[in-house]
């Protein structure tokens, strides 16, 4: 059986599937509690809203610990409202992971400094759409947290809508499947691109290229089919007018970033290269990393596509040892050492991120590569970027597969909000840089991500 890839998929660069299991049909996400996201911290314990009651409050250090729990906000709008609260500016924050915008999520945040304010400070904001933000002191702390400095998450994900009473067991043989052939596979998710627009990996090619007129457009005048009618109403406009001052008019409130673009071009109407650095450092940043983790996407599916398995090493690829992160090369002489590794699971299988200080190498998934950069028409050099608006990319590794300890079924339950259909829990962990969409797309397959949920 074929099972078709959807566009958005195909765009951001996940061009298959592991499992030839049959889609099932349902919906994530139908509510903010369907989707709910704990972060599991460096120690292994999972912060939950009981954190703070076994947490010890006497750690010495010089920065102070906050649970931040929300409820349907992005993490950088949940940002700003914790630097406002506390009165401090957002670079004194610090925490290991983004987190979803439509979900429940806990995580543990640092703030540089110590305030006796702040200590037994629990701060609460719930809004009638079921939004909600908390931010509640939990202790003094040694370190600053950084990215990735945690070591997983751990989901509670609801799939609605579900039609066939033997979801389960295709739900069952999914899982099953993605054990065999290797784990969830490591894929970057739809938030990393843009679902509603993903087009963060286009603006950060178009950037790199130098096409910054191009980049422009794209972030400005390209209206997509999931935007609101008044953004895109907007955005046509520009695109047929580049009426930049009638432009800024139309543009809705909440597209933030946008109109500060506009604004800039309003005064400065040719300064293609510079509007860019109105928006924050961080935005500026995903538009690289996404195009970076677009050429990823690429690659591991080409990997797959070719009809090799998440577990089978090739030379050029990389092994990560154990919990020092060691991360040895895969040539021809110590391949089937390290497949040795992979199979009795000493080993973890790593791709290459392309970065500015890429060298072919005449090897298998090297010879992907070529054929990738040559497809893009990219130098890698130029990650390289001489802009230092932009952050400079090196090379690096990352893991194509985990294999989750356990992930629970829970169901078939009645579905409340969809009469005459089921609903199902799934509960499993997943260490940090893995998304809990890959293995869910796996489950839905959905013909529409978007609608779906996604």
């Amino acid at each position: 059986m074929s099972i078709l890839v959807p566009r958005l998929d195909q765009l951001i660069g996940m061009r298959c599937y592991v499992t030839s299991t049959p889609p099932i049909p349902g919906v994530i996400r139908a509510a903010l509690d369907d989707f709910i996201v704990r972060e599991v911290n460096s120690a292994g314990l999972v912060v939950n809203e009981h954190f703070i009651e076994t947490h010890p409050k006497d750690v010495p250090g010089l920065f102070s610990l906050f649970l931040l729990e929300k409820r349907g906000f992005s993490h950088y709008k949940a940002m700003s409202w914790v630097s406002k609260k506390l009165g401090i500016h957002p670079s004194l924050l610090a925490f290991s992971g983004i987190k979803d915008s439509l979900a429940h999520t806990w995580q543990l945040i640092t703030v540089k400094g110590i305030r006796k304010e702040w200590a037994g400070l629990d701060l609460r904001e719930e809004f009638r759409d079921g939004r909600l933000l908390r931010l509640t002191y939990v202790s003094t702390y040694p370190w600053r947290l950084y990215p990735g400095s945690h070591m997983g998450n751990f989901f509670e994900v609801v799939i609605r809508k579900v039609s066939p009473t033997s979801a389960y067991d295709l739900i069952s043989k999914v899982i099953q499947e993605l054990r065999d052939r290797g784990g969830v596979p490591g894929f970057y998710g739809y938030q990393r691109f843009g679902s509603i627009r993903p087009n963060n990996h286009i603006i950060g090619k178009l950037i790199l290229l130098g096409d910054y007129k191009a980049a422009v457009e794209e972030f400005l005048a390209h209206a997509y089919p999931y935007e609101s009618d008044r953004a895109k109403e907007a955005r046509t406009y520009l695109r047929e007018t580049w009426d930049v001052k009638g432009a800024l008019k139309l543009f809705p409130r909440h597209l933030v970033h946008e109109r500060r673009i506009l604004k800039y071009l309003v005064k400065h109407p040719k300064a293609y290269d510079r509007c860019f650095k109105v928006l924050p450092p961080w935005l500026r940043g995903m538009f690289m990393q996404a195009y970076q983790s677009y050429l990823f996407n690429r690659l591991l599916s080409m990997k797959l596509l070719q009809g090799f398995s998440l577990k089978e090493v090739l030379g050029g690829e990389a092994i990560k040892l154990g919990s020092n992160e060691t991360v040895i090369p895969v040539n021809q002489h110590n391949r089937s050492w390290a497949q040795g590794l992979v199979d009795c699971g000493r080993g973890v299988i790593c791709h290459r991120l392309i970065g500015y200080d890429y060298e072919h190498h005449d090897t298998p998934m090297g010879e992907m590569e070529r054929e990738l950069l040559e497809e893009e028409s990219l130098d890698p050099s130029c990650f390289l970027i001489k802009d230092k608006l932009f952050p400079r990319l090196r090379c690096g590794w990352r893991e194509i597969a985990y294999n989750p300890p356990r992930i629970k079924i829970l169901g078939p339950y009645e579905d409340e909000l969809f009469e005459g259909h089921l609903k199902f829990k799934l509960c499993f962990f997943l260490k940090r840089g893995f998304y809990a969409t890959s293995l869910l797309r796996e489950i839905l397959k959905p013909h529409d991500p978007i609608r779906s949920g996604f």
